[in-house]
């Protein structure tokens, strides 16, 4: 069975990914309007998708509150992360939530003791240059971790697919 997974890291800074029978066909950031998600760029990029691939299932990183973040910040995160949703359900396509804990400890990389929001980020796009060489320019810059962190989120859609 051919397996064509989405995953999305909803974020503001998060991403978009494209993955075909195991192989990874296109990755993006997240097309924001300013601070929001720009949900017909998002449906475009999905439905364009569609129609060259067919797709099997969206995998989107169920994100959450986290302490000390800014009750703007939040605010703007669940907003993204709602119409991320919205965009999806509407064009009728399967979704699976996964945490960020799930699909980063099913991918390696659970959080180390010590360890920064940044190293972890960075870990992240390291392993996403690691599955996926020859797009190893698509995660090289700091401001790329949501591509990575969309890739592998794919990445790990693509494990839960059933035949």
């Amino acid at each position: 069975m051919t397996a064509v997974i989405i995953g999305i890291d909803p974020g503001s800074k998060g991403g978009l990914a494209l993955i075909f029978d195991g192989q990874l066909v296109d990755v993006e950031d997240m097309p924001m309007i300013g601070k929001r998600v720009n949900v017909a760029v998002l449906a475009a990029w999905i439905t364009h998708h569609h129609r060259t691939h067919g797709i099997t299932k969206v995998t989107i990183e169920n994100v959450h509150s986290m302490p000390g973040q800014g009750v703007a910040t939040m605010f703007r995160m669940g907003r993204s992360f709602g119409e991320a949703i919205g965009c999806v359900i509407a064009l009728g396509h399967v979704v699976e939530f996964v945490p960020p804990q799930t699909w980063k400890k099913a991918m390696g990389l659970t959080k180390r003791a010590g360890e920064t929001t940044a190293q972890s980020k960075s870990r992240s796009r390291q392993l996403a240059t690691d599955l996926y060489p020859s797009w190893s320019q698509t995660f090289k810059r700091v401001q790329d971790d949501g591509r990575a962190e969309a890739v592998l989120i794919a990445t790990y859609g693509r494990s839960t697919v059933t035949p």
